[in-house]
C-alpha cells in the first residue's frame, strides 16, 4: 500500500469504530456476536466484490 493509502485505511477504520460506538449506544442490546456477525458480513462482501481471486487473497493479508 502506498502512504495515501495507508492513510485512508486509518480514516475509513476510524470512522468504522465511530458508527460502530454510535450504534452500540442507540441499540443497547448489542454484543460481541453482532460485532462479529457484522464482521463476517463485511468480509464476505468484500471477497464476493473482488476483481480476482489474487486481490480477495491479498485483501485478506492486510
Amino acid at each position: 500500500m502506498t502512504p495515501d493509502q495507508n492513510q485512508l485505511a486509518y480514516m475509513l477504520a476510524d470512522k468504522l469504530q465511530d458508527t460502530a460506538l454510535e450504534f452500540g449506544m442507540t441499540h443497547r442490546s448489542v454484543n460481541i456476536n453482532v460485532m462479529i456477525g457484522a464482521a463476517n458480513c463485511f468480509l464476505g462482501s468484500w471477497l464476493t466484490c473482488a476483481p480476482n481471486r489474487q486481490k480477495a487473497l491479498e485483501g485478506l493479508e492486510i
